[in-house]
């Protein structure tokens, strides 16, 4: 409701710091890499091919990747959650 109502605290510019947002690892089913998506970066990261064909995102090389991601979040930053679909 505040979004529509004006009362978010939105910013000025993409390059600006923000402290909670969305990341999101996705597997391209056309090269097999895992993708990073995360809200304050400029665009996709590449973590590389991590799976194979009939993989998904939660096989091994996937979890190799989210786990990565809580360790190096852990060490800066506690305040994020985890979910997989």
């Amino acid at each position: 409701m505040a979004a529509l109502q004006g009362n978010s605290m939105v910013p000025t510019s993409a390059e600006d710091e923000v402290d909670f947002h969305f990341v999101c690892f996705v597997k391209s089913h056309i090269n097999g890499h895992i993708y990073e998506l995360d809200g304050d970066r400029k665009g996709p990261v590449d973590k590389g091919p991590m799976l194979k064909p009939d993989d998904d995102i939660l096989a091994h090389g996937g979890l190799a990747i989210v786990r990565e991601f809580i360790q190096r979040e852990r060490d800066g930053n506690s305040n994020f959650s985890l979910m997989a679909l």
